[in-house]
């Protein structure tokens, strides 16, 4: 194996470093990962890759680390990334009938997509809690991904280098008000957070950071690696589904019992729970084998002869295989809200239930699928959620005790009919698995801006005390929920750190009082996919 360092040339005369790994002298199929994070933290990764007969190509992008120029997220790679394709193809190791694969994790997947919108050699790609718009990693249901995007702007957004974020006090810092002052208050002012903040809604800016179009422009086969637990599960799964639908080659979706770092680390459980030796991800043998069967056209290992969608079912901890997502063999159902409980019949009456959520001491986030944060306390995966749940600005709506175990498979979302006193509200709602011990594992959430109820191109305040229709996406689930436990609904106004908080339309103390309706003129129900 033999290392070069290697500064390529961009369009305008800057300087993007790059570290090539090479088996020998001869000509290979290339593998490509351009990041923002370092090129030397892949570097063992890339070593690994070049045994078995790739050349690994490991690029800073521009701005960042060794590469010369100023950081522009996404707006850069549109050019600097065919860039990089182009000047591969003139290295004499380059094997031009084999092609270029793509290393695509989070921010590296966005960065690979606009390169092979513009350039045909790209032919494969492995996408790991990837993403193809910046909005859908910054935002969700209107709110701010706080927890994530800050440190995230902070990291590349603040000098060349990824600064030592444990020094910040991250409890004040994600309480700082106006939130265009929590990266100086943080110690590390950031251009990348004040544009956030600027852009609150998805206007034009947003637009720039997307790859959505550009997804039209190629098609070849992408391994698609994603976690319950991942910050990104919604994000990569969209990119699945749309390329499910349009390709003509060969998808492949995992989803495991992973964080978003867990899928590269492979960790064989989270929050003390075990998931055993098939909870790990394996993400670059698999990835590997990809591209092995894809770009140098060898017969595909025996763990490849899966199904296009693989489920790491959890609560029974095992792989379930099917031909598409949603599952074939899931059946749509529908959980109706009534009184404090949940079930399959819809409610011939009305009612209502109402929480007072106070800014000052919202709910917290515990687990679930966040950014591993450690420095901030926040850890992912499935905690109980008692310490929450007990709260008295929590409403939940539980259903009988199982007399079988059910199992879930495929997306959700919630249908709930709300009010609040002002103009606007959040309503975080969270999915909980209630055992028999009175411990409640987290399953899955989400959370909808009500201001936002029509999308986040627009602000449509909310009439005080008017019951509006608002759809809360909780992305997806894949859990067994076990003989005399109870699926469990919790619905409340925020979940801290993980999402901003919303000030808008405080009342007296500056509190806000949040209805939630049930009934025959207000369905509200859980959406789920139920796996026979």
């Amino acid at each position: 194996m033999k290392k070069l360092d290697e500064f390529l040339e961009a369009g305008d005369g800057e300087k993007l470093a790059a570290s090539v790994f090479l088996p020998g002298e001869g000509k290979y199929p290339v593998l490509l990962a351009m990041t923002p994070y370092g090129r030397e933290q892949l570097a063992q990764v890339a070593k690994a890759m070049t045994s078995r007969g790739f050349a690994v190509v490991v690029q800073d992008v521009r701005g960042r680390y060794d590469s010369t120029g100023s950081f522009s997220p996404v707006k850069q790679e549109r050019e600097d990334g065919p860039a990089t394709i182009d000047w591969i193809e003139k290295q004499r190791w380059y094997d031009e009938e084999k092609g270029i694969g793509i290393i695509g994790i989070s921010y590296l997947s966005l960065v690979g997509f606009l390169a092979a919108a513009k350039r045909k050699s790209i032919k494969a790609m492995f996408n790991a809690g990837g993403l193809a718009d910046s909005f859908d990693l910054t935002h969700r249901g209107g709110a701010i991904v706080l927890h994530h995007a800050l440190p995230w702007s902070i990291i590349i957004g603040h000098g060349k280098t990824q600064p030592d974020l444990g020094s910040a006090d991250w409890e004040k810092v994600f309480k700082t008000q106006p939130l265009e002052k929590a990266d100086r208050v943080a110690g590390y002012p950031s251009r990348v957070w004040q544009e956030l903040c600027t852009h609150k809604i998805r206007d034009d800016f947003w637009e720039e950071l997307s790859a959505w179009q550009e997804l039209r422009n190629f098609d070849f086969p992408i391994l698609h690696f994603t976690g319950w637990y991942d910050i990104c599960l919604g994000p990569t799964l969209d990119i699945f589904n749309y390329f499910q639908e349009k390709s003509e080659f060969e998808q492949q979706l995992f989803i495991g019992p992973w964080s978003h770092s867990g899928t590269l680390r492979s960790p064989n459980g989270l929050a003390g729970i075990d998931f055993g030796p098939e909870g790990k991800s394996d993400l670059f043998q698999r990835g590997l084998n990809w591209f092995a069967h894809f770009l140098a056209g060898k017969k595909r290992e025996k763990e490849l002869h899966k199904k296009p969608v693989n489920l790491f079912i959890t609560g029974e901890n095992k792989w379930h295989c099917f031909n598409q997502w949603p599952p074939e063999k899931a059946k749509e159902r529908k959980l109706f809200l009534r009184g404090g409980s949940l079930g399959y019949k819809k409610e011939t009456t009305t009612g209502e239930k109402s929480f007072i959520f106070d800014p000052a001491q919202p709910p917290q986030t515990v687990g679930g699928a966040v950014w591993e944060f450690p420095a901030a306390g926040l850890e992912p995966g499935p905690l109980d959620q008692s310490p929450v749940s007990r709260r008295e600005d929590v409403i939940t709506f539980s259903s009988p005790k199982l007399k079988e175990d059910l199992t879930l498979a495929g997306p959700a979302e919630c249908r709930l009919f709300g009010s609040v006193d002002g103009e606007s509200g959040d309503w975080v709602v969270r999915i909980v698995d209630l055992a028999p011990n009175g411990k409640r594992r987290w399953v899955a959430d989400g959370i909808l801006r009500s201001h936002f109820r029509e999308g986040p191109r627009k602000v449509v305040s909310m009439v005080p005390g008017r019951v509006e229709s608002l759809k809360i996406d909780l992305w997806a689930i894949g859990h067994t929920f076990k003989k005399g436990h109870r699926l469990c609904l919790e619905i409340s106004g925020g979940s801290f750190p993980k999402w901003d908080l919303n000030l808008i339309g405080l009342r007296e103390q500056n509190v806000r009082k949040q209805k939630i309706h049930w009934g025959k003129d207000f369905p509200s129900y859980l959406k789920i996919f139920e796996l026979k």
